[in-house]
């Protein structure tokens, strides 16, 4: 969270032998409540407002009608602990110093206004800012945190499928179940962006890892009223092993890295789940995913091969694609990430280790795929290195694109790796 020098603060001010016409000139064309007087060093040595002024002759001076001025908060101090002064003092506004000089004055209307920028007022969770600042004391304290990252599955088929009314209501099923779990003693809990949430606990790892598994366990078949399809997610984890106190380290670069890598833990166990909605019966998937036949200009050896569906979590270069086939075996998921690549190359990817699921010892590389534009046909042309029954041989593959580029784009790799 940001500190109180976020905040729209006028630095202005006065010394004792200005006139009091001078400070109501200020005082209104500011329109703060309260001026700071100061010493020639820039020491508050109290203050004045329009209540103190009222009755004063305009060519007074100010150091007949100034009042000794409360205690000033500094200007490095973080919003969320000015706001428990405001209330400690039951102070509508206070004088503000910076490196030990008077700065100006702040209300508690501004103070409010910046701290709903960091409180989520859909999930009532606070932002990520929260989490920082509250692993940053605590590191400084000596104290060391682990951090639970949580990240919804499938969350923009809900969006997509049903509307953004419906997966609001998601995530504020999830945002409480989390809650629900959390001791405010020793948790903070907050909604890190988009579909994901973290947490951070001053827990042994070992309570951690337990509080990790009973938001998984107990958020099985989670669901809303409105859907009866369950509400799933990813959980990763990282900290809270370290029992020497850290010496020499950069707090807020510690809380990053520790936030990064229970992110990256999250998005490896999101790339080994399958969603319960897509393991037990494909032809009646509840997000109403359309079950696309493969037609290819390469005859298939093998069985039916239709690739099920391909997700996209969302437009975001940083996103994952599935791939979900379907062979004699059962269901075979691939997950590709985008990391800036194009929706085509993560497709390409994902099918590639669906395929690799399926046929254990086979593996199929993309070394090249293009669109290419024959007369007013649109054909995807892949080039990869396929090893399958033993042989390892490069194969070029087209198919005529369709409406969904994605299913597309699969098709072409299991072309590749059924060609003869």
């Amino acid at each position: 969270m940001h500190t109180i020098g976020a905040l729209n603060i006028v630095p202005v001010w006065l010394e004792p032998d200005h006139l009091v016409s001078t400070a109501r000139l200020l005082l209104e064309g500011h329109r703060v409540p309260a001026l700071g007087i100061v010493s020639l060093d820039h020491q508050l040595v109290g203050w004045v407002t329009a209540h103190l002024l009222q009755n004063a002759d305009p060519n007074q001076t100010l150091r007949e009608f100034m009042s000794e001025a409360p205690e000033a908060i500094s200007l490095d101090l973080p919003i969320r602990e000015a706001a428990t002064v405001f209330v400690d003092r039951e102070a509508d506004f206070l004088p503000v110093i910076k490196d030990d000089k008077y700065y100006g004055v702040i209300t508690a209307r501004s103070l409010i206004g910046k701290l709903r920028e960091s409180w989520d007022p859909m999930t009532s969770l606070p932002w990520s800012d929260v989490l920082r600042e509250w692993g940053i004391q605590q590191l400084k304290n000596g104290v060391e945190i682990a951090i639970i990252f949580i990240d919804l599955n499938q969350f923009g088929k809900f969006n997509k499928t049903y509307g953004h009314v419906i997966g609001d209501r998601v995530l504020q099923k999830v945002a409480s179940h989390l809650r629900d779990h959390c001791d405010p003693s020793t948790d903070v809990v907050v909604r890190y962006g988009g579909d994901e949430f973290a947490i951070g606990s001053i827990r042994e790892r070992e309570q951690v890892v337990r509080l990790a598994e009973a938001i998984r366990g107990n958020g099985a078949g989670l669901t809303i009223p409105e859907i009866d399809i369950p509400i799933e997610f990813s959980v990763g984890i990282y900290g809270g092993r370290r029992t020497k106190v850290r010496e020499n380290i950069h707090e807020p670069a510690n809380v990053d890295n520790l936030v990064n890598l229970a992110s990256q833990d999250c998005l490896a166990n999101k790339q080994a789940e399958v969603p319960s909605y897509l393991s037990d019966n494909p032809d009646e998937d509840p997000l109403e995913a359309t079950e696309v036949v493969v037609q290819n200009p390469v005859a298939l050896p093998r069985a039916d091969f239709p690739v099920i569906e391909t997700i996209q979590t969302d437009s975001d270069p940083q996103s994952l694609s599935y791939v979900v086939l379907r062979t004699v075996t059962g269901l075979h998921v691939g997950v590709g990430i985008r990391m800036g690549r194009t929706v085509a190359d993560s497709i390409a990817s994902a099918t590639a280790k669906a395929l690799e699921k399926a046929y254990p010892g086979s593996s199929i590389q993309v070394t090249d795929l293009k669109s290419v534009t024959a007369g007013s046909t649109e054909l995807i042309t892949i080039e990869t290195t396929v090893k399958r029954d033993g042989y390892e041989r490069e194969v070029v593959a087209e198919v005529e694109s369709n409406d969904d580029l994605p299913n597309s784009v699969a098709s072409a790799v299991i072309s590749a790796f059924f060609a003869e």
